[in-house]
């Protein structure tokens, strides 16, 4: 066995091991037992696809690549969430030989073997290889994306070209922005010394356009214009260029964070303000908008926001996003507690090696990590979107370690390590965070997944500690909690949650619907009926109230009244089975 397939296969073993052990870790906490927010809109999107649904009836709002690999593990393995975390297991494993292998090709063999033990324990690359989240995926397809974009040009093969395109195209059909990293590859060879390769070009350019076809064809049948992968891309650039833009993951008030309900916000919106019914692409279109016009009349805070974001992509600190790997580290008893590898470490020592390191693949790296980052900032900050970062900053932190590893005298030694202060001084500043909003986000949702299980004492203790820590909770969380409360006999404790949610949430329709429902349930019909009306008032647009109201009337032997409630809901939400089934219903005892 040669020293390249050795190391490979040891540093493979080397980061497949922990993640595993983590996989099975995670199975074992609330978050592994039930997908929510962005995990649960990819199972549920896999699911349809084994249905038969493998197509979707209008364009991509949501990136399509994830769901389909998912798909294709529920139908090899079974809908089994521990065996997607462990297949992810082993292409995060893959990762960490192919970043690497990379390194020791381009480096020395030392710097591939630092490198990695690092990426085998840098701690979000583990974390991420156990949810339903499409990152590990991303990271696999980057990776590859890389390592034919540095062959390219040490090489110069059509194959490389070939495929680096075609990496590229696959890692944008799971997260779009990547498009933007062709620019310094196509910079350098616009600017090398040797004679532009128009064949080359051409087939790098075939391989980024074969997939990309696909997805645009998609969109444009389904659709109607053109959507070159998915049409949400507008409205997260004004999630970035808004009111509301603190350069985390801050959503408009009008706009649910949920991934299902958040599509059908961003189109009605969006129709509202056109005053007509509109493609897909022309509800990105309208987002990017808004978004420009906010950024173009705040010049101030848009530049404050985008040093922010600068400083918190190159921080330590982990922004949580679906997930909170800190807390989660904090709670949960598992292997992120270990003293693992952090972005500040390989953030640090990649900076320490750009200053001595000219040859062309650092410089490569180099420029695909600042392309990274620049299409990261152009919209917002958080753990799962800087993790990709992590596969060009790995190999130039390996190539640090191994040239101080590699100086003959101390003095040298120092130099090497030298430059890396001022980057550790950048990296690990403090950085202020609303801690106890973070937390009761956390305990928040872990009340919402222990209810969905059915674990409702744990949900009644998580949603307690999530108000002891800040005064309140999420209204999602707070609604689920009482569901837990009442199926434990606690009536008042339930009916107490949903007044906090509707006090502390006022502009929340969710939170006045399922407080009519409980009024209803309790026999309140007065309090149902003003509730449901409090809930249309916060959101005009929802139809779960038209439905409290029309089952409310029709109990009270109204059936005009509940036969002009349905009317109204299929005003909003034409075709809903539910309503239609209403409708037919109360039109039968006119």
């Amino acid at each position: 066995m040669n020293q390249k397939r050795f190391d490979f296969i040891w540093i493979f073993a080397l980061a497949l091991v922990p993640r595993i052990i983590f996989c099975f870790q995670w199975a074992g906490m609330p978050y592994g037992r039930v997908p929510f927010l962005d995990a649960l809109s990819y199972d549920t999107w896999a699911k349809e696809i084994l249905r038969g649904e493998f197509l979707r009836a209008t364009a991509f709002y949501q990136s399509p690549l994830y769901p389909y690999f998912l798909a294709l593990i529920y139908k090899i393995a079974g809908h089994g969430l521990l065996m997607v975390s462990l297949a992810q297991a082993v292409l995060s494993a893959l990762s960490c030989a192919m970043i690497a292998a990379l390194a020791g090709r381009y480096f020395s063999r030392t710097a591939g073997a630092t490198c990695g033990v690092l990426a085998a324990l840098y701690r979000p690359l583990i974390f991420y290889s156990a949810p339903l989240m499409k990152e590990t995926l991303m990271v696999l397809l980057l990776t590859l994306f890389t390592w034919y974009a540095v062959q390219w040009f040490e090489r110069g093969r059509g194959r490389d070209y070939f495929l680096s395109g075609l990496f590229l195209a696959l890692t944008a059909l799971v997260r779009a922005n990547v498009l933007l990293l062709a620019i310094p590859v196509l910079a350098l060879e616009l600017t090398g010394a040797r004679r532009l390769r128009w064949r080359q070009l051409s087939l790098a350019s075939v391989g980024l356009l074969l997939p990309l076809s696909l997805t645009a064809a998609h969109n444009w049948t389904t659709g109607g214009d053109f959507v070159l992968v998915n049409y949400t891309g507008g409205f997260n650039f004004y999630i970035a260029h808004s009111p509301s833009a603190d350069g985390l993951n801050a959503y408009p008030p009008d706009v649910s964070s949920d991934p299902v309900q958040e599509e059908r916000d961003v189109v009605r919106i969006a129709e509202s303000a056109r005053g007509r019914p509109l493609h897909p692409g022309e509800v990105s279109a309208y987002w990017f908008e808004r978004g420009l016009a906010y950024a173009s009349a705040n010049p101030g805070h848009e530049l404050s926001l985008l040093v922010y974001k600068l400083w918190i992509f190159i921080n330590n600190f982990e922004i949580p996003d679906n997930y909170d790997v800190g807390f989660i580290r904090a709670e949960f008893g598992s292997l992120l507690a270990l003293p693992l590898a952090a972005f500040g470490l390989i953030f640090a020592l990649a900076g320490a090696n750009a200053v001595w390191e000219r040859r062309r693949p650092a410089v490569l790296l180099e420029l695909l990590f600042a392309a990274y980052l620049l299409s990261v900032i152009l919209f917002y900050v958080t753990d799962r979107y800087r993790l990709p970062a992590a596969i060009f900053l790995l190999p130039l932190a390996g190539a640090a370690i191994a040239r101080f590893i590699e100086a003959t005298t101390m003095k040298s030694r120092l130099i090497t390590v030298a430059p890396a202060l001022p980057f550790l001084l950048l990296t690990f500043w403090p950085m202020a965070t609303d801690a106890p909003a973070i937390e009761s986000f956390n305990w928040g949702s872990l009340a919402a997944l222990d209810s969905d299980a059915g674990r409702d004492a744990e949900s009644a203790t998580a949603i307690r500690k999530a108000i002891a820590a800040n005064g309140s909770a999420d209204a999602y969380a707070l609604v689920k909690a009482s569901t837990s409360e009442e199926r434990l006999g606690h009536v008042q404790e339930a009916r107490d949650l949903l007044r906090l949610a509707c006090e502390k949430h006022p502009t929340d329709g969710f939170a006045y619907f399922n407080f009519g429902r409980f009024h209803y349930e309790h026999g309140q019909f007065v309090e149902a009926e003003a509730l449901y009306k409090r809930a249309l008032e916060a959101m005009p647009w929802m139809h779960q109230p038209y439905i409290g109201l029309a089952i409310l009337y029709y109990k009270l032997g109204h059936s005009d009244q509940a036969l002009k409630a349905t009317e109204e809901g299929l005003k909003r939400r034409p075709g809903d089975p539910q309503l239609l089934e209403l409708a037919k219903l109360f039109a039968g005892h006119q």
